[in-house]
């Protein structure tokens, strides 16, 4: 480039690790990356601030549809080379897909045009590309030609764009920002910086609106650290009374359902077997034994806490803050399907496993610790969603330590309330969960097979009624 600093292109035979890479959001490791910007000391200093690193396509096909023999869709882009243009605009060579791909100085993507044809403008092997006089000149070295491509009016604003923030002329830059929004609704660099401009003059409601639009998280998080703030400043005497509050009615919860547990009843009632599940949360040894032998839980109990947690997850999801939401979340159903199944087979195959080595829990049993062992997820999940409303990137660490005391607390209820419910020893039971884990494979195994078999059953009787009306 012009500061003499080197541009580096290479490929890797580890297409799913190149993929990996070219999705991730964030830069903790460009091994498997194909560009690299090396200095005089041979570190790569590549920014990549846009939402996906400079890397070419980012949806890509990891196999090919039924009856589809276009091999140049398979797989991540193959960059063979890079052409660096002015103002740190530079673009990408994807000989795979025959496209070129540009990004800015700080790896935001701007456009990208070409494709596989004959057509002008269009490649059979796109082999490699330089700027020269504002114009791009692509060498096909399949058909012998070059293309010479220039710039368009979009593409000429976008140019006085990253010139005017080179320059630092801020004050000129909303209104070709909105022209770009509006020729393009969906740009990202438009919108991330709109939204730039926005957290200079400290308005963080409107970066947020911007940066959100862009899928610029790193720049949301900011914006969400300085509108925290403000918030903080304006509601400092409310917060603490609000977090007083809340303290207060989980610890009158506990009371209450200890209270409730230290009363001598000779029939209890759905409450009591509800309150009784905040004591075996801390005391699992004797709770499922006075579970088991003096009836303290019922089935109708398990359920409502397996419902409860079930229903902690789908609601942690729904209220997860956009800076902590996956991109790639499973919908609402199959969440459900996925968490009913795993307790189902857990239970059966526990079932199947302890009646061949001298467990003592019945199904009912089983069903019943598991329900019981679920409460921590219903308690946590909800709260650990709602605090990343409050929290920003830096401080996720909060989240995934609230998140994994859940399922880890579940866990060594579910431990200790099989190895009760069974009369196991320490090592039968760590025994018996590795069977058990076994069980499960097996068992889905079994059932995608019936499943497999199944269809084949429907197609081959289907084909057979196709045929005979065809022959009638």
């Amino acid at each position: 480039d012009e500061n003499g600093l080197l541009y580096a292109t290479s490929q890797n035979a580890n297409t799913g690790a190149v993929t990996a890479a070219a999705q991730s959001h964030t830069n903790a490791d460009t091994t498997y990356l194909p560009l690299k910007k090396f200095n005089f000391s041979g570190n790569d200093v590549l920014k990549r601030q846009g939402f996906f690193p400079p890397a070419g396509d980012v949806s890509v096909a990891s196999s090919l549809p039924s009856g589809t023999t276009e091999t140049d869709m398979l797989g991540p882009s193959s960059i063979v080379d890079v052409a660096v243009g002015a103002d740190g605009v530079y673009a990408l060579v994807d000989n795979r897909r025959n496209k070129l791909l540009c990004y800015d100085s700080e790896g935001n993507f701007i456009y990208a045009f070409g494709g596989t044809g004959v057509q002008t403008g269009l490649f059979r092997s796109l082999k490699t590309a330089v700027f020269g006089d504002g114009r791009l000149y692509s060498l096909d070295d399949s058909l012998g030609t070059v293309t010479v491509f220039r710039e368009t009016e979009y593409g000429a604003l976008i140019r006085e764009c990253i010139q005017l923030v080179n320059r630092r002329e801020y004050d000129k830059l909303p209104e070709k920002y909105a022209e770009i929004l509006r020729q393009n609704n969906g740009s990202s660099i438009a919108a991330s910086g709109i939204a730039k401009m926005y957290l200079r003059e400290k308005k963080y409601a409107e970066a947020m609106t911007y940066f959100r639009r862009a899928n610029y998280k790193t720049g949301y998080s900011q914006a969400f650290s300085g509108y925290r703030k403000a918030c903080i400043d304006r509601y400092f005497l409310l917060i603490p009374i609000i977090a007083g509050v809340l303290i207060w009615l989980v610890w009158l919860l506990f009371k209450r359902a200890d209270a409730r547990n230290r009363l001598v009843k000779q029939k209890r009632n759905l409450l009591d077997q509800i309150s009784y599940g905040f004591y075996i949360l801390f005391h699992p040894f004797d709770g499922f034994w006075d579970m088991k032998y003096e009836k303290r839980g019922s089935m109708t109990a398990a359920w409502l806490f397996t419902g409860l947690a079930l229903l902690s997850i789908i609601a942690k999801e729904a209220v997860t803050a956009y800076l902590f939401r996956a991109e790639s979340s499973l919908n609402y159903l199959t969440m459900m399907l996925v968490f009913a199944g795993a307790v189902g087979l857990f239970c059966l195959s526990n079932w199947c496993i302890t009646t061949l080595m001298d467990g003592k829990g019945t199904m009912r049993d089983i069903f019943t610790t598991v329900g019981y062992s679920l409460l921590p997820l219903g308690l946590l999940l909800i709260p650990c969603g709602l605090l990343t409303n409050m929290l920003t990137q830096n401080e996720a660490g909060f989240v995934a330590l609230l998140s994994g005391l859940a399922f880890i607390w579940t866990f060594l209820l579910l431990f200790f309330g099989i190895m009760v419910t069974h009369h196991y020893t320490l090592g039968q039971n760590i025994l018996s969960f590795l069977f058990t884990i076994l069980g499960m494979l097996i068992i889905l195994f079994i059932g995608f097979l019936l499943v497999n078999l199944c269809g084949r059953m429907v197609s081959f009787i289907g084909n057979i009624v196709t045929e005979i009306s065809l022959r009638v």
